[in-house]
């Protein structure tokens, strides 16, 4: 993937393009965040190194990327994810995704399989560009289906025996749904058919997943990915059937890896141990941290399998919760944001240097 950032690092390193002066050279000319107050300039909690002191200013510091940043203070997976709906990339940018705290403190125990939907859905909304959308042509729907209102591409349908149909291409299918903290998607569900085989079952029903219901930020609903996989090269029908009547299930895309063109370079950082303050007041145990350490590798392992440039970027072992963690246990302090900027730094490394 990337083919441009490519041509561009080795036009760099035969001299044919010339790196700023004293600034690195680097391939890629965007920065996109997707995080919380980690990776935030909002003003948040307060107990955070200044704005210039965090990770995504001393990187483009360093890089002269243009920064795109959507990350915001007590945003989960789920918040970010829905931010990040219709948002174009482009292939030469870095994309850095780092959503993990606030869902470790605030996802009900045994609910960690919707957070590695939300982050796929993150990540998928990244990597595939080309999507058959449900309010296209290119999706064949039978029975009742009305727009969404919080979904530009999405519908709804709440009737079994509804279907809606596409054709993608790849040995992966990608199926992009809206979840609802609400009864009116309660217990619903759809089987997903692939080639006329039943695949597995979907669901629009977000109820328990988050402590307090909603997100911390009070977002109801958010979009996830469901894949996939282990499918022959080449194309495939991909089949929604409503199996409930009475709750709705909200569908936003179908989409394949193969038709997918170059697209940005995606790194997922996979979370970070607190120290005993952090533990006492946030609940977030080292057991707790490692779990969503392994999802997170368990999401990017799958995308980089599919053939996208899916990487962890590894904060787990960069942040030291005891030197790198601000008083309240929690925020990284400024060695922290800088460990947290080289662990990035190395995985998107500077061509040339002057």
């Amino acid at each position: 993937m990337r083919t441009l950032g490519k041509v561009f690092a080795v036009l760099a390193l035969l001299g044919c393009i010339a790196p700023l002066s004293g600034v690195a050279a680097y391939a890629q000319t965007v920065l996109d965040i997707s995080g919380n107050s980690n990776s935030a300039a909002d003003a948040g909690s307060g107990n955070r190194p200044p704005v210039a002191q965090r990770w995504p200013w001393l990187r483009v510091a360093t890089t002269g990327e243009t920064m795109v940043n959507r990350a915001y203070s007590g945003d989960m997976a789920q918040d970010q994810a829905f931010k990040g709906m219709g948002v174009a990339r482009a292939a030469t940018a870095t994309a850095v995704v780092i959503c993990e705290i606030n869902d470790a403190r605030l996802i009900n125990a045994g609910k960690i399989g919707r957070y590695k939907e939300f982050l796929a859905r993150i990540v998928g909304d990244i990597v595939l560009p080309v999507r058959k959308t449900w309010r296209s042509g290119s999706i064949t729907k039978t029975g009742a289906w009305a727009n969404t209102q919080v979904d530009p591409i999405g519908m709804y349908a709440n009737t079994a025996g509804v279907k809606a149909s596409g054709t993608v291409n790849g040995t992966v299918v990608y199926v992009g749904l809206l979840v609802d903290n609400h009864t009116m998607s309660q217990g619903v569900a759809a089987d997903v058919y692939i080639d006329g085989v039943k695949k597995g079952t979907i669901s629009s029903d977000n109820i328990g997943v988050n402590v307090n219901g909603n997100t911390q930020n009070g977002l109801r609903y958010g979009p996830t990915l469901v894949r996939f996989a282990g499918l022959a090269s080449g194309s495939h029908s991909v089949e929604v059937r409503m199996t409930t009547t009475g709750k709705n299930q909200y569908m936003s895309y179908i989409a394949g890896n193969a038709d997918q063109p170059d697209t940005a370079k995606v790194l997922v950082g996979n979370g970070y141990k607190l120290n005993a303050t952090g533990i006492a007041s946030y609940g977030v145990t080292e057991a707790e941290s490692i779990q969503f350490r392994d999802a997170i590798a368990a999401v990017v392992n799958q995308f980089a399998a599919d053939g996208f440039d899916v990487s962890v970027v590894n904060t787990f072992d960069a942040v030291d919760p005891n030197a790198h963690l601000m008083s309240d246990g929690l925020h990284w302090n400024a060695q922290g944001h800088v460990a947290v900027k080289n662990a990035i730094q190395a995985m998107t490394p500077a061509v040339a240097l002057q």
